[in-house]
């Protein structure tokens, strides 16, 4: 293999397909980047069985080829080249890199070790608009989890229903719950990889991209998502999805509009106080104003108020104080409303003027 490619080409798509690559894997060979010359590109893959990634990168091919060489080291040196043109050839499963000055050798492993990588053939694609993930994808990723022996719940579930489909996370601590535009073709109850759909989300950004094309394969139970330039395949998640509507209130006793502005400043404060306490800061509810607080016998105790407008009877509750800061990062409008039953039920927030989406909260149960 022979190729000349730009540094910083070669250095953006090696950020991207890095993250797949975890330093504590069994095999080798998961470790390692897949580099493969296809005609006037370089296509640079990783992956770790669950999900994988490619990225094809303009290049001058003079000599086709296959090679993997471990992925982090190859990154760290072309981020550490000059930004000039690199020429990548093989002698054997030796890796020879030169830009400019410097000139570098990376061993590798034959390519032919490297797990078989999705084709999507003569399947029919899905059309996803980017600006629909625009609008879904963000406001549910935060309720994703991050526990891998609940394989469920670090996946987004996609709920087709009468007149929209339903973008869903849950990590059992709070939900998320997204309307947007059918999507035709879309299956119901498909359940995708929080951060393969993010993989996605961010590479579609860099792309520019307004389409994403998916293909679902059936019976290699996988979904691939197709750019121009870029490719992620991962693994539907199978498994019983949790009843979530079943946990969404249908009424309140308690309803409060607040300004999002005023509540991050009033929460990233308590947190200084908070993650001294197991990250709990407390709400209290009244007619005109929101008490926001959180207490440390190590350090001290700290009060915010802000102003609201409450409907109802008011009262106190407590949240993670990351649960709510997650929230309040990602949320689409100015005033949020906030909806309670009780210190023990679950806290709702959804914008004022969006109906289309829903975000829960679990109380923490606090003494006295």
């Amino acid at each position: 293999m022979k190729a000349t490619i730009l540094q910083e080409n070669l250095n953006k798509s090696l950020s991207f397909v890095t993250k797949l690559v975890s330093s504590r894997t069994q095999l080798p060979i998961l470790s390692n980047v897949l580099l493969e010359t296809e005609s006037g590109y370089l296509k640079v893959s990783t992956t770790n069985l669950e999900t994988s990634m490619s990225f094809w990168v303009g290049a001058s091919v003079e000599e086709t080829g296959a090679i993997t060489v471990p992925a982090k080291l190859l990154s760290e040196i072309v981020a550490s080249f000059s930004h000039e043109k690199i020429i990548l050839s093989t002698d054997g499963f030796n890796l020879k890199l030169i830009c400019g000055d410097s000139e570098s050798t990376l061993s590798g492993i034959d390519a032919k070790e490297f797990p078989p990588l999705p084709q999507t053939g003569q399947q029919k694609s899905i059309i996803l608009d980017k600006h629909v993930l625009d609008n879904g994808l963000p406001f549910v990723l935060i309720s994703a989890s991050q526990d891998e022996s609940r394989p469920l719940l670090t996946g987004i579930k996609f709920a087709a229903k009468e007149e929209h489909l339903e973008m869903v996370a849950t990590d059992g601590y709070r939900l998320s719950v997204k309307e947007l535009p059918q999507i035709k073709g879309m299956e119901e109850g498909l359940v995708i990889s929080a951060k393969a759909m993010a993989d996605v989300f961010r590479l579609a950004i860099e792309e520019k991209a307004e389409n994403i094309a998916l293909y679902i394969s059936k019976d290699k139970n996988q979904a691939v998502f197709k750019l121009e330039k870029a490719m992620v395949a991962t693994r539907i998640i199978e498994g019983e999805y949790p009843v979530y509507a079943k946990i969404i209130p249908s009424t309140f006793t308690t309803k409060s509009i607040f300004n999002k502005e005023e509540m991050i400043r009033a929460v990233k404060l308590a947190s200084v106080y908070a993650r001294e306490a197991a990250n709990i800061l407390k709400f209290k509810v009244t007619k005109e104003t929101i008490t926001i607080s959180a207490s440390s016998a190590q350090i001290g105790e700290n009060k915010t108020t802000i102003s609201a407008k409450t409907q109802g009877e008011g009262g106190e509750i407590a949240f993670n104080a990351r649960f709510l800061s997650d929230l309040l990062n990602v949320f689409p409008e100015e005033d949020v409303v906030f909806e309670m039953n009780g210190n023990l039920s679950p806290g709702v927030f959804h914008p004022q003027k969006d109906e289309t989406y829903l975000h829960i909260i679990m109380p923490v149960r606090i003494q006295g």
